[in-house]
């Protein structure tokens, strides 16, 4: 509490330290959280604190000092990376009460520590059925204390949009796992798949029962839809690039957030269609229409025909 403030100063200069003691990384913080209320949170902000701090406060701190601040900031506006872990119940639970048919999944590990999550929403559920049947698969690194990975399954819907469809967070995806479904050939498959079974020596067994061909590039028997590569799963990582640094429950809110506005969007587009096809089907049959005027078409039976072109 202070009691006594005294206006003059008469402290001379020659105490002065460069490294402003009293300056601490929560008063910094404190000082500049209007500055980066709206700003995301990425690797760039400790280096506008310090500048904000020199230009703003007349001080200058390090960089160290700069990284304290913004952790105190997002710890501020988003909320305690710890305590975090433990609002996901709530918040899962939350989602299910707002969202029907939302699913979602939480696993503790022994000692009652976070394991992994999982949320698909309703919204996802009911239109997976309107996409391509190919679901694309890929995890990107979370920024946060305490490490882990962000999962996200994605598809195409029928106007050619990016369909987010569930996302996940595992702190201990084996990386051998991404390499043995990614895999092209049956040799590469082999040795990742000896490199997971030296971690787990069962769970050949285990995926084997899955069924290979559900999840392995090499297996697939599946036409790939006109989606061959990962484009769409990497330009979804791209855009919760953002998230990844902020505590795990405010991350979840936020994705909510934006398939809200995404699928918010796409609804009120689809309601002042004219037309039975989607707009990027219409272009397609436009641009296929033009071509065939140029072609001369004659029936060889009631379902061949013989196409030839005209200016040939």
């Amino acid at each position: 509490m202070l009691r006594k403030y005294t206006s003059e100063h008469d402290c001379s200069l020659s105490t002065a330290q460069s490294s402003h003691m009293q300056a601490a990384s929560t008063v910094i913080g404190n000082c500049l959280i209007d500055d980066f209320r709206f700003m995301s949170i990425d690797c760039s902000i400790p280096k506008e604190i310090v500048h904000k701090a020199r230009t703003n406060l007349g001080v200058n701190i390090s960089y160290e000092k700069a990284w304290r601040a913004k952790e105190h900031m997002v710890k501020i506006l988003h909320g305690d990376t710890v305590e975090s872990y433990a609002l996901i119940p709530r918040f899962f639970d939350k989602l299910v009460k707002s969202n029907p048919c939302t699913c979602t999944a939480l696993e503790m590990d022994d000692s009652g520590h976070f394991k992994f999550c999982f949320m698909a929403f309703g919204a996802s559920i009911e239109g997976w059925k309107y996409c391509r049947p190919i679901i694309s698969v890929d995890g990107t690194f979370l920024k946060c204390k305490f490490g882990g990975i962000l999962l996200t399954a994605s598809s195409q819907d029928d106007n050619n949009q990016i369909f987010p469809l569930a996302f996940a967070i595992d702190p201990l995806l084996d990386k051998y796992f991404f390499s043995c479904a990614y895999a092209y050939t049956v040799e590469e498959f082999e040795y990742h798949m000896r490199c997971i079974e030296s971690v787990c020596s069962n769970i050949k067994d285990y995926l084997s029962s899955v069924g290979f061909e559900k999840w392995s590039r090499t297996y697939s028997r599946r036409r790939m839809y006109r989606m061959m590569t990962s484009n769409c799963a990497e330009s979804l990582d791209s855009v919760f690039k953002d998230l990844r640094e902020l505590p795990v429950a405010t991350m979840l809110c936020s994705i909510r957030d934006v398939l809200q506005k995404w699928f918010y969007g796409r609804s009120k587009a689809a309601s002042t269609m004219k037309n039975h096809l989607t707009s990027w089907a219409e272009n397609i049959l436009c641009l296929e229409h033009e071509k065939s005027r140029r072609l001369l078409v004659d029936p060889i039976s009631t379902t061949e025909y013989q196409v030839t072109d005209g200016n040939q």
